[in-house]
């Protein structure tokens, strides 16, 4: 399997350097990674373009002049990483996903276990005690399943992103109240709920539209933080703090992560 980075950013570059430095500290520095840095803040983007350049990174840089949006900015990092069509799958960081020292350790040998299975949908590095597995958490090495799509350093195959590329969108919510209650009673009112919007988010329709009934693989502990507190697009500081798990331990050393159980509840769903 032959894998590429993506990743987007805009304009925090000391969060922008954490998460190269621990990109390179998982061991991740050889693989092609395409960084899209949206427009809007120049003396960012060339501080941030100073710092790859000191990096022993295989990187390329895309920045961008004017301000496409979080959507529209990666819909272009995926793009860039998987126009190489030897590239089986995409591995996806933002500036503010800062990388367990085996990150790569799952993601790899997770992707390519069920890149072809046709259940699963995304593998996720990240883990929070208000995500709900479908699987008993026993912690430590173990690996789960999700009813979901989780938007901190996941990954999918060319399948998938094939299946995505060409009706990519953001959305903004025009009545989240309707859709919530909807969702509550299992009701998937989302479309009807929001309006097309390339500044919008595209993690909500990775979730409610894209994915359809597919699920997420995921470790019981998480293997990335999201450290950004300040400055992001959509992250309040209320939200940050949710999004910011407990369950992230950078000097936790893990055995062979452990897909049993995954592959016995994906059997019995058959």
């Amino acid at each position: 399997m032959k894998i590429a980075l993506s990743m987007t950013s805009w304009r925090r570059p000391d969060y922008f350097e954490k998460v190269l430095d621990s990109i390179i500290a998982a061991g991740g520095q050889h693989y092609p990674l395409h960084i899209s840095i949206d427009g809007g803040y120049e003396e960012q983007q060339n501080v941030m373009r100073a710092i790859v350049e000191h990096k022993s990174l295989n990187a390329e840089i895309y920045a961008h002049k004017h301000n496409l949006g979080c959507a529209s900015n990666t819909h272009y990092a995926l793009t860039q990483a998987f126009h190489d069509p030897s590239i089986n799958a995409v591995i996806h960081l933002e500036d503010d996903t800062m990388l367990h020292p085996q990150f790569f350790d799952f993601m790899l040998p997770a992707l390519e276990h069920y890149m072809d299975h046709e259940k699963v949908f995304s593998i996720s590095a990240y883990a929070n005690r208000n995500l709900r597995p479908i699987t008993d958490v026993w912690g430590s090495n173990n690996v789960g399943i999700r009813d979901r799509f989780t938007c901190w350093g996941w990954g999918i195959s060319r399948k998938v992103w094939e299946e995505v590329e060409e009706s990519w969108f953001g959305a903004t919510f025009t009545d989240y109240e309707k859709f919530a209650d909807d969702d509550a009673n299992g009701i998937n009112s989302f479309m009807r709920c929001i309006r097309e919007d390339p500044k919008g988010s595209w993690a909500w329709p990775m979730n409610k539209h894209w994915r359809k009934d597919r699920l997420e693989i995921a470790p019981d502990e998480s293997l990335i933080q999201n450290i950004g507190e300040e400055e992001g697009m959509f992250a309040t500081d209320w939200s940050w703090r949710t999004q910011h798990t407990d369950l992230y331990y950078p000097n936790r050393i893990y055995g062979a992560f452990d897909f049993e159980m995954v592959d016995m509840e994906l059997e019995e769903m058959e």
